[in-house]
């Protein structure tokens, strides 16, 4: 049975406050409009994660929380991991390898450029740049999340939010 892993990076944060550690970045006005109409179109389409997982920076975990809403997931059941920060494909692809076994869709919530490198691992080629927000949307053609490899997604979908004029 084929799995689904969905990979989305942050909304939109604010560099306004140059006092504020990178970690604890807020999202900024368009982050704040762009993540719940993503919310809105992941929901249009049915999508029905059984994981959320996101990084522990403010930016990353407010996007999800809001995604979370839009789907009718609970917050108190988003699963936020401190090794997504800023982390490099390498740890992304362990934080997967790691799923439960029950799980057929796990989503990710983190940043760049581990999220863009980690979804053109996958496909065995490049995705391209995934700007705020952006979703990308893969099947994996795996019996465990422990075996997920390189060259073994297909991409189902890539969006985000200026392909919906917002």
């Amino acid at each position: 049975m084929p799995r689904r892993l969905t990979i989305v990076r942050h909304a939109k944060s604010d560099w306004g406050d140059c006092a504020l550690a990178d970690h604890d970045r807020p999202l900024n006005e368009r982050g704040l409009r762009d993540a719940p109409a993503m919310g809105i179109k992941l929901r249009e389409r049915g999508d029905s994660p059984d994981l959320i997982v996101c990084s522990s920076a403010l930016r990353a975990h407010t996007t999800a929380s809001i995604l979370a809403e839009a789907l009718d997931y609970s917050d108190d059941d988003l699963v936020v991991e401190p090794s997504i920060y800023e982390a490099p494909m390498s740890s992304l692809l362990e934080a997967v390898r790691g799923a439960s076994e029950e799980l057929e869709h796990f989503m990710m919530v983190g940043h760049n450029p581990g999220s863009e490198q980690f979804a053109s691992f996958l496909l065995g080629e490049a995705v391209g740049n995934l700007v705020t927000c952006a979703v990308v949307d893969l099947e994996l053609d795996i019996v465990s999340w422990k075996s997920i490899g390189g060259g073994e997604g297909r991409l189902l979908s890539y969006w985000y939010p200026k392909m919906f004029s917002m």
